[in-house]
């Protein structure tokens, strides 16, 4: 079940625009309009979401970054540079975003458990990735890796102890 999506520095969304199925406070429909998740952080989320706004407040492009996500993830095994390339559409705006990577991060609740996964790409490859599992409040940082731009190679934290199998 979708938690939350958020996306940074692609198309028209310069800053971190999130995606929230975390219901309010409010209990007044929360029989039919919400989903118990036994999270204390979320303990309900909404069945449904709205996305509203003006002309051109980028809620297509909200929509768009989570089926990039999604595709890059099907697809990540498959990529080539040129692929990156297309894929990388930042906020051209201003100067700083056109050369910073794009960064998407999703919550989901799986089977009772909250993971929360993310990357940061550019034109070239991914700049960073993790995966982080709540299983209890505390969440367990299962593996992180960044490209070292100095060095020119990828970096691994160190897998966790509760990430098994073959790696």
């Amino acid at each position: 079940m979708l938690i939350s999506f958020s996306a940074r520095n692609f198309r028209s969304l310069r800053d971190c625009t999130e995606l929230s199925f975390v219901a309010s406070s409010d209990s007044t429909l929360r029989d039919t309009h919400c989903i118990p998740t036994e999270l204390r952080a979320a303990p309900w989320l909404t069945r449904s979401a709205l996305v509203y706004g003006v002309n051109a407040s980028g809620k297509s492009n909200l929509i768009f970054a989570l089926v990039v996500m999604a595709n890059l993830v099907k697809q990540s095994t498959a990529l080539k540079d040129t692929d990156f390339a297309k894929a990388y559409t930042p906020f051209r705006l201003d100067r700083s975003s056109e050369r910073e990577p794009t960064e998407f991060e999703i919550n989901l609740l799986i089977d009772g458990i909250r993971y929360e996964y993310g990357f940061a790409y550019d034109g070239q490859r991914i700049r960073a990735e993790w995966l982080t599992v709540y299983r209890t409040p505390k969440g367990q940082r299962w593996f992180e890796r960044r490209w070292d731009e100095q060095r020119d190679v990828e970096t691994w934290a160190p897998f966790s102890a509760h990430f098994t199998g073959p790696r």
